[in-house]
């Protein structure tokens, strides 16, 4: 059979972290068991088991890893048995290599990965490295077990780590909710907006979301210079910073395009005091992005700090 178009759902997430609980619910829905069989691979054996009648009644096959058997051969060999029509893989987090074992046999449909509060902070803090890198292949990250406040000082964290995921909350009753709200340090009501090291993250990932929040709006901002194959061709700059969310392995440049209207471009990787003014265009899907309109632009010195950090006082375990 080719493993390639059997629809896979990865479950990913360190020990405890509620990925079992969320696999039988969503087994609890009715559209996973109307049509054809659901092969069900753990790859870890948690604090929690599995349901076993209810997965009979969903038509699901569970088949446990053993760490004793090579997992190439456990895939293909549960592939051959159950011939599944979808594939749920609830993943082992602290055998990262076990992910690339399974991507080169299954195509990864969608990635959700579970963070538990409890252990939050001490995975932050010492594996956070193996934390991004989950983060980062996720399509959707769940954080339950962790109230609101204790959660909300991390979200511009977790967007650089990966700006197109979904981020959820679970309360109590299970209830799911975006995680993370708006939350900038300056007054999107001001016409004029002077951006500090501090508050360019936001404001990057603001202008992402809602871009229309700086339309007609004159920024002021410290940035360096970079350019696209194309956006030169089109008198448009990179205005941006360079900011690390780990390590140095981890550092992005995170930029906004920027227009010259009089065609006269700053060098590339110059350090320039750029005052502009936010408009909408339509990107290439027909959204409306954030591009500046440059009103003055200034040579500037390069700054003390190349590199914005993202301001949590946790000592990396990178």
């Amino acid at each position: 059979m080719n493993s390639a178009h059997i629809p896979s759902i990865l479950v990913n997430g360190f020990l405890s972290s509620g990925k079992t609980t969320y696999i039988q619910d969503c087994f609890k829905n009715d559209y996973f068991y109307k049509k054809g069989r659901t092969l069900l691979l753990s790859f870890e054996e948690g604090e929690m088991d599995y349901d076993l009648e209810l997965l009979k009644s969903r038509r699901t096959d569970l088949a446990v890893f053993s760490h004793s058997e090579d997992p190439s051969d456990f895939l293909k060999r549960c592939l051959e048995r159950f011939a599944p029509d979808r594939v749920y893989v609830e993943m082992n987090a602290m055998i990262p290599e076990l992910c690339e074992t399974l991507s080169s046999i299954l195509r990864i449909d969608f990635s959700v990965m579970l963070i538990e509060g409890s252990t939050f902070q001490l995975y932050l803090t010492n594996l956070r490295q193996l934390l991004q890198n989950m983060v980062q292949t996720s399509r959707q990250v769940i954080f339950n077990r962790i109230s609101r406040e204790e959660l909300e000082p991390y979200g511009n964290l977790f967007r650089i780590m990966n700006k197109k995921a979904s981020y959820l909350w679970e309360g109590p009753t299970g209830y799911h909710e975006k995680a993370f709200g708006i939350l900038v340090p300056f007054d999107l009501n001001s016409d004029t907006l002077t951006l500090s090291d501090t508050d360019f993250t936001p404001f990057y990932l603001d202008a992402l979301a809602a871009p229309a929040h700086y339309a007609g709006n004159e920024l002021h901002l410290l940035c360096q210079v970079a350019y696209t194959p194309e956006s030169a061709r089109d008198d448009i700059f990179c205005a941006g910073r360079r900011v690390m969310t780990c390590c140095a392995a981890d550092i992005q440049f995170l930029s906004v395009p920027c227009h010259c209207p009089d065609g006269q471009l700053p060098g590339n990787q110059a350090w320039i005091e750029l005052t502009a003014r936010g408009t909408l265009r339509p990107d290439s899907y027909g959204q409306n992005r954030l591009v500046l309109e440059a009103e003055a632009i200034q040579p500037a010195k390069m700054p003390e700090n190349l590199v914005i950090g993202l301001g949590l006082s946790i000592d990396s375990g990178c």
